[in-house]
């Protein structure tokens, strides 16, 4: 038990950290990475079609100041 209170008491040195850091492997940040490109793309996908669709309805009306109001 006086093993577990000095592990927990003791704190890591700032140096200690960074190594733990650089000693990882690059898997987590690599896939981290991908997540993000994928919700990106995935993201542009749709956002990319709806402004085209958008932009074109709005120019084949005239504009948004010769638009009616809806009420």
């Amino acid at each position: 038990m006086a093993g577990v209170i000095e592990m927990t008491a003791r704190r890591s040195s700032l140096s200690l950290l960074l190594t733990r850091l650089h000693d990882r492997s690059p898997g987590l940040a690599v896939g981290l990475l991908g997540g993000v490109l994928a919700a990106g793309l995935g993201l542009g996908s749709f956002a990319v079609p709806v402004m085209v669709l958008w932009i074109s309805l709005l120019s084949s009306a005239g504009g948004r100041a010769s638009q009616k109001p809806l009420m």
